[in-house]
């Protein structure tokens, strides 16, 4: 989990819809992996 907290950059704070995409992404890896 660390791992993917470190995937997701930190400009989230500039950006939220950047961030949200990323996050988007994160939790499509998670479903794949899980799957």
């Amino acid at each position: 989990m660390k791992e993917l907290l470190e995937f997701i950059p930190h400009e989230h704070f500039i950006n939220p819809d950047h961030y949200t995409q990323k996050l988007q992404l994160a939790d499509d890896i998670l479903k794949a992996w899980y799957a």
